[in-house]
């Protein structure tokens, strides 16, 4: 039997990972984010302020990291950023109502990005598509 990974499910899996995570790239660029805005942004839900030490684990970043992402999203004035009520060395991130329409905007968009994505891939096969296909 041949030694390799063609078969493997991991393989075949972190693959995919690496292709939707470049192709998510190319659709935050799109709209003139990048992936981890993206994140951030699509994270956040209307009315539910959250920390932005959350929100950096909500995106998977360290706390200085997630700064500069707040502070690309605040000068698009898609979010606000607070002091907590509670604790004023908590800063609060919440949705402006622009950033609740572009985030509607980008959840449809994201929606028939991944349809097209997937119907091109199932519509290119004679056979039910492998992991590596998607």
């Amino acid at each position: 039997m041949k030694d390799t990974l063609d078969n493997n499910i991991h393989w075949q899996a972190m693959t995919l990972f690496t292709h939707l995570k470049h192709d998510l790239v190319k659709f935050a660029e799109q709209h003139n984010l990048n992936l981890s805005q993206l994140q951030a942004l699509l994270s956040l839900e209307p009315n539910h302020p959250i920390p932005m030490n959350r929100l950096s684990c909500m995106v998977g970043c360290d706390a200085s990291y997630i700064t500069g992402v707040v502070d690309k999203l605040l000068a698009l004035q898609l979010i606000t950023r607070q002091e907590s009520e509670h604790d004023r060395r908590i800063k609060t991130i919440e949705l402006t109502e622009a950033g609740v329409q572009f985030r509607e905007h980008l959840i449809r968009a994201l929606s028939d990005f991944s349809n097209d994505y997937f119907s091109a891939v199932i519509s290119s096969k004679d056979t039910s598509p492998t992991l590596l296909d998607l």
